[in-house]
């Protein structure tokens, strides 16, 4: 389902390289702070996809999307959207399975950051 996004974007961890030509040390602390945020929103996510509580998986998601979408991490902003609009929209049927997903593809985009700032 969103196959068509790519896990990170090249050209946009480039651009934010760009930001800092000198040591990276605005694109480590970016990164840094996005890996912190998104493994603080899961735990919470933990409890509330469960619970089916709607109003605070939104209030938790829709902020990743576009954190996501501003670091590059594309296929990750897609089901973040997705996770966003559902529960926006009370549709909490799938909630579980895109939940997992994005916990899969975090891991794929955590080691890709990883290898990023080494």
């Amino acid at each position: 389902m969103f196959d068509q996004y790519p896990s990170l974007d090249k050209v946009l961890i480039q651009e934010l390289k760009e930001l800092d030509p000198e040591d990276n040390t605005f694109l480590e602390k970016v990164l840094d702070m996005f890996v912190d945020d998104v493994k603080t929103s899961f735990s919470k996510l933990n409890t509330l996809v469960p619970e089916e509580d709607a109003q605070e998986i939104h209030k938790l998601t829709h902020p990743l999307k576009s954190s996501s979408g501003n670091v590059g991490a594309l296929k990750l902003a897609a089901i973040f959207t997705e996770m966003d609009n559902k529960s926006k929209a009370n549709d909490l049927q799938e909630m579980e399975s895109l939940f997992l997903e994005a916990q899969k593809e975090f891991c794929i985009v955590e080691k890709k950051i990883k290898e990023i700032l080494e």
